[in-house]
């Protein structure tokens, strides 16, 4: 199944491996350089969630707008906006037509890209002289031998899409979430470790294996159950929801 050909909102993404997708080339209009892109999910109406590989140096050419909102999950790699660094672990937020003189890679980056809708960029400066949002940063001391079970929010609470880094780890090892769904769709990437995840619908129990780059988009009220398969250190794991989300706890599902 190729997640670009499926609209998220309609069904579960699950077991999804960046190994196993397409790469394609994307180039944004307004924007110097090839960026190499996975996507990840889709509502095929122009929003997106992708894995982005960018060049050093792929910057925009003149100070203008992009034409819509999207946000940046930088994984690896640094980047400028606007006289700002975005370094890994970090969320950019940029919104629609804010004005943006500066947009350029430091180094060449590895981030999740969550677009809008389609993404180009005007030159010209008619953009409003509104701030681009650069949230927490997400320091991972890679302690080998951690067992913190914690969450680490990388967005401001004003923002209407949160994204949060899950580090995993317990006292013995490993940790088995209870079956619990939200309220709102939720997607999650995994960025370092393994975990075995688990989803019930109509009372059909699926589960998968998710490695490094393992993704799953879910709708509303589907439930699910994890558990982290320890290996060297910590999982880490970013979810993606709505600020409106909520959990809904149950012990069976």
């Amino acid at each position: 199944m190729d997640p670009a050909n499926v609209d998220r909102r309609r069904g579960l993404l699950v077991g999804i491996s960046d190994a196993s997708l397409t790469v394609r080339n994307m180039v944004i209009a307004g924007v110097t350089g090839k960026v190499e892109q996975k996507i990840l999910s889709t509502t095929l109406q122009g929003e997106s969630t992708r894995l982005i590989k960018a060049p050093a140096q792929w910057s925009t050419e003149s100070r203008g707008h992009f034409t819509a909102s999207f946000d940046l999950l930088v994984i690896s790699g640094e980047l400028h906006i606007n006289g700002k660094t975005v370094k890994p672990y970090t969320l950019l937020r940029v919104d629609k037509d804010s004005l943006i003189f500066e947009f350029s890679c430091v180094t060449p980056i590895t981030a999740l890209l969550c677009a809008e809708g389609p993404l180009k960029f005007e030159s010209g400066n008619f953009g409003i002289d509104k701030e681009v949002i650069i949230g927490n940063t997400f320091v991972d001391d890679n302690d080998l031998n951690s067992n913190t079970l914690s969450s680490y929010c990388l967005s401001p609470v004003n923002l209407s899409r949160q994204y949060w880094i899950q580090r995993w780890g317990s006292d013995t090892d490993i940790h088995v979430s209870d079956w619990q769904s939200r309220t709102t769709s939720e997607e999650c990437f995994v960025l370092r470790g393994c975990i075995d995840m688990g989803t019930l619908v109509n009372g059909n129990e699926q589960r998968f294996i998710y490695d490094v780059g393992g993704y799953y988009s879910l709708p509303p009220k589907v439930f699910k159950q994890s558990s982290e398969i320890r290996s060297k250190g910590p999982t880490l794991t970013v979810h993606i929801c709505p600020a409106s989300s909520q959990l809904i706890e149950s012990a069976t599902g």
